[in-house]
């Protein structure tokens, strides 16, 4: 008869051992997946964190939009003064180029408005002139020596040479006959000239007009400087 084997029995301990590795991995697995319940104040720590996170989140979003919509506006307040300066240089520009202008037009003005005023005065004075009217500037006498004619000269040499043939004797007699004809004849010819000589009469004028005038008188004029005169039928007379 054969021997039949004793049938193998497993240890207790062991078989304790892989039940709790069993469980606990089955707990571990559970815990993982959410499976297993959780206490009020576990959740209420998450749902603290959750809302800690979300404010968190929900801050910086609103930190960064506040800070974007500063920057805009920064931007669009340096836009809009930036825009306003060169606004107000232009206007500035434009203000002095209208005063200039406005400068000139009153000087161009002032200017027409002198000019015509003096046209008008020297119309008004050339109207007023009297061309033919002046003032007598100078009176001056010229002597003209007259022109003999021989007659003194031949006159004066006889007289001159019976003059001299009274004198002295002999070729004496001679020599005073011949200088008193030589002279003679020189005095006569002086005489002769004075007696034809004569005198004229130079009267300068100035007239309103400016231009100035000589006019020749064979007798005295009996007028002097500073006269006002005129001329009439080209002499003058006074005013």
């Amino acid at each position: 008869m054969s021997e039949l084997n004793p049938s193998r029995r497993l240890h207790p301990l062991l078989a304790l051992a892989a039940a709790a590795v069993i469980l606990f991995s089955g707990i571990g697995i559970a815990k993982m997946m959410n499976w297993l319940p959780t206490s009020s104040a576990e959740a209420a720590v998450d749902a603290e964190a959750q809302a800690k996170a979300a404010a968190d989140k929900a801050a910086a979003e609103a930190k960064a939009e506040a800070e974007r919509v500063a920057t805009e506006a920064k931007a669009a307040a340096d836009k809009a003064a930036e825009e306003a300066k060169v606004a107000a240089e232009k206007a500035a520009a434009a203000k002095k180029i209208a005063d200039e202008k406005a400068r000139a037009l009153k000087a161009e003005a002032a200017t027409k408005a002198q000019t015509a005023s003096r046209t008008t005065s020297t119309a008004s004075v050339k109207a007023s002139v009297c061309a033919s009217c002046g003032v007598i500037t100078a009176v001056t006498p010229v002597a003209q020596a007259g022109q003999g004619s021989g007659m003194g000269a031949v006159a004066g040499a006889i007289l001159g040479g019976v003059l001299g043939h009274q004198v002295g004797g002999g070729n004496g007699k001679k020599v005073a006959t011949a200088a008193g004809a030589i002279g003679g004849a020189y005095a006569g010819n002086v005489i002769e000239g004075r007696v034809r000589s004569n005198t004229t009469w130079n009267v300068s004028v100035r007239f309103e007009d400016g231009r100035s005038d000589v006019f020749s008188y064979p007798t005295d004029p009996q007028v002097s400087v500073g006269d006002r005169v005129r001329l009439d039928g080209g002499q003058l007379v006074r005013r």
